[in-house]
């Protein structure tokens, strides 16, 4: 472990340290002052009324450092290392993904076989009929973006099966375009292997076993344990005609909602605590360690770079334009969310906001995500020296 990363953590209680300014030795406290005043200015800004980040190194516990509240109002309550944040498309790696993971080493799940071998509505002939699992995750299926899905009468399995008639955008695998529905297709997919809805196989599979208590879709209605107390829970806004209110405790993406809360693109809520845990499991394997859940070959297939592309089975490579190394990967949240792990300098970030509250055009975490990326590599960087 770096001397000085040590230094900091050896300071601190073992386990998932949260430092609170007020409580924490002054040596801890000069080293994170730059990050500190970063998100309390945003803070102030307006960005967010509140945030909760998370920074480990491989094989050390996390440093987690929380700010503000989890609502604008001053009388709601502080954003602690519990506090659940409604994730937004982290669903897409911390969910989706990972069940993927699995499934593709138990052998359930063929990365290059068409996707109708698992889904028996989906079209078996034409550009359709070739559409496969990797595309899916590399986001090159020829899938639109998105849809407006709570317009779609039905449920689940008749949303799935009008996805399955609009017609592509390009032809599978000649570009990348971001989807939304590619991603639930794959949620969808994933159901269908293993006789069970995504929720209640994230939570069997990967979150019980590593101990990811906080981590649910439908938090006040989970399927499994019960309703978290809404002081627990971040707020949310969506500056909609159709849906403009504030959310507590339910999805903030409307094709999610439309879906029961449940979906391969969106629906998780989770805290930096439990995420920070996640990390660790992804930054332990891509380092060539086997993990709780998943093989390090594993891991690593999912992250390894392709000649001139900027996404991996799932991920998103950090790319020139961010503070990692080229091999880092990560994803963000439209609701403020993020997390970036490089298992070349060997450490994690995770950033939780809910930026989208008091509403869904407020922009400013876009600058704050990026000076805390910044900060955080530059401290990551000084540990090495």
């Amino acid at each position: 472990m770096p001397r000085a990363f040590g230094a900091a953590i050896a300071l601190l209680a073992l386990g998932v340290l949260v430092a609170p300014a007020s409580a924490e030795p002054r040596e801890v406290a000069d080293r994170f002052a730059r990050i500190d005043s970063i998100i309390e200015a945003a803070i102030r800004a307006g960005a967010t009324p509140g945030a909760a980040l998370a920074i480990g190194r491989r094989g050390a516990p996390p440093v987690v450092r929380t700010y503000g509240r989890i609502d604008w109002d001053p009388q709601s309550a502080m954003v602690t290392d519990s506090t659940l944040y409604d994730l937004a498309s982290l669903t897409k790696v911390v969910g989706t993904t990972t069940a993927a993971m699995m499934l593709v080493q138990q052998g359930r799940l063929k990365l290059d076989a068409p996707i109708w071998r698992y889904l028996p509505s989906w079209p078996r002939r034409g550009a359709k009929g070739r559409i496969t699992v990797r595309q899916l995750l590399l986001h090159n299926s020829g899938l639109a973006e998105g849809a407006d899905l709570w317009w779609i009468p039905g449920d689940r399995e008749e949303r799935l099966r009008w996805i399955a008639s609009r017609p592509l955008r390009y032809k599978p695998a000649t570009r990348t375009l971001y989807s939304d529905l590619g991603m639930i297709v794959l949620g969808s997919v994933i159901e269908h292997i293993t006789h069970t809805r995504l929720d209640g196989f994230l939570d069997a599979r990967v979150f019980q076993p590593l101990g990811m208590r906080d981590t649910k879709f439908n938090p006040l209605n989970p399927r499994n344990g019960s309703p978290f107390d809404l002081a627990r829970i971040a707020p949310t806004e969506v500056d909609r005609e159709i849906r403009n209110k504030h959310l507590h405790g339910e999805v903030q993406d409307l094709n999610a909602a439309a879906l029961g809360g449940v979906a391969g693109h969106a629906g998780l809520f989770s805290s930096i605590r439990d995420l920070a845990r996640f990390a660790q499991v992804i930054l332990t394997g891509a380092s060539g360690k086997d993990t709780k859940i998943l093989r390090a070959s594993t891991i690593e297939r999912f992250l390894a770079a392709r000649p001139g592309a900027r996404r991996t089975l799932g991920w998103e490579l950090a790319g020139e334009d961010r503070p990692f190394s080229k091999v880092a990967v990560g994803h963000t949240g439209y609701t403020g969310t993020s997390i970036w792990i490089d298992p070349r300098k060997g450490f994690y970030v995770v950033l939780l906001t809910n930026r989208v509250d008091p509403t869904a055009a407020n922009r400013k975490h876009v600058a704050l995500r990026k000076a805390v990326n910044e900060a955080v590599s530059e401290l990551m960087a000084g540990d090495d020296d």
